[in-house]
């Protein structure tokens, strides 16, 4: 089976407002909402599963009733953790608890403020990672990347051919990454921005696929002015 796994436990600290972004709207719907249009429509999906803050559990699900009604595939509130690396793990426990271990599981990780994603590249990243068993979305770097270690003078320049900027979703066998999880240490989890880097930890190959400059994270007020002028031509109904 393939599962979903949408990480929403954020607060919006970045966005200074007191609803988290994944719940603000964008078009005539919340951002969450979009998102899980997405996953609902990709025929690849089976189930989807979401890392909710605890204090937002009610909140989400009250939305998703709202807006989904009766959603064409099973939708699974779990509750999130401290940092980006517990949810994750959380949601991982979830899918096997519910769903038992299987060597052909597929864990299909995305964050919930990435509204802008296509089937296409769900449906692309669920068989990459079916074909390499890690699979990462990204998009070529377009502008200089300069490395600075004190944020004041330049270290280096690397050529833009060779870097690339990751974005989600991120898929991968479910029992490879869980085995890859149990060889990391606690300082290494909390290295963890997302979770190919587990892989690359362990000295493991990750495949990339191809975004999109639109599938960006909607991070700052900035990001959401940007979503808001988007949504009527590139979110669907």
């Amino acid at each position: 089976m393939v599962f979903a796994a949408i990480l929403a436990g954020g607060s919006g600290k970045r966005m200074k407002r007191e609803l988290p972004k994944q719940y603000l709207d964008i078009g005539d719907k919340p951002i969450i909402i979009h998102t899980l249009i997405k996953f609902l429509k990709a025929p690849g999906i089976d189930k989807i599963y979401i890392g909710v803050n605890e204090n937002w559990i009610d909140y989400c699900g009250k939305l998703i009733k709202k807006y989904l009604d009766v959603p064409s595939k099973p939708i699974i509130l779990v509750k999130g953790g401290k940092e980006r690396y517990d949810t994750l793990f959380n949601l991982i426990d979830k899918v096997e608890e519910e769903n038992g271990k299987n060597k052909e599981h597929i864990f299909v990780s995305h964050e919930a403020v990435r509204p802008f994603v296509t089937v296409d590249m769900i449906e692309k990243s669920i068989i990459a990672a079916k074909e390499c068993g890690a699979c990462n979305t990204v998009v070529g770097a377009k502008d200089t990347i300069i490395l600075s270690k004190d944020g004041v003078n330049t270290d280096s320049m690397p050529s833009r051919d060779e870097i690339y900027l990751g974005q989600c979703p991120q898929s991968f066998n479910l029992s490879m990454l869980k085995e890859l999880i149990l060889n990391l240490s606690e300082e290494e989890k909390k290295t963890l921005t997302d979770a190919c880097k587990i892989f690359i930890l362990n000295n493991k190959p990750v495949k990339l696929i191809e975004g999109d400059a639109s599938n960006f994270k909607i991070t700052t007020k900035g990001d959401y002015d940007i979503a808001k002028a988007m949504a009527n031509e590139y979110l669907e109904e």
